[in-house]
């Protein structure tokens, strides 16, 4: 119930953009992106590469070491559903 709340509204400052089949926005490895997590909870991650159903994501200093060539950090998969285009909430 909370993703198609999610989906349909504006919630504080995001708007409801995701990566279904009809969005033209595909993010780009670095863009901090909000994600719908297991727990039912969103968080703010970093995009580091995506897939054919999912997009990965971690945290900043996942992010960091994974550019310096750290093999024991891992990103996440979430599907691409579950992923929403950051965007600053204008008032005017």
């Amino acid at each position: 119930m909370k993703h198609s709340i999610a989906q349909n509204a504006k919630i504080g400052v995001y708007e409801n953009k995701t990566l279904s089949e009809e969005s033209q926005w595909v993010p780009a490895r670095g863009e901090l992106v909000r994600a719908l997590c297991a727990d039912g909870a969103f968080r703010q991650l970093k995009v580091w590469d995506i897939g054919e159903r999912v997009v990965y994501l971690c945290s900043e200093d996942q992010y960091r070491a994974l550019e310096l060539g750290a093999r024991n950090q891992a990103a996440i998969g979430f599907p691409k559903r579950d992923v929403f285009k950051l965007e600053e909430y204008s008032n005017g």
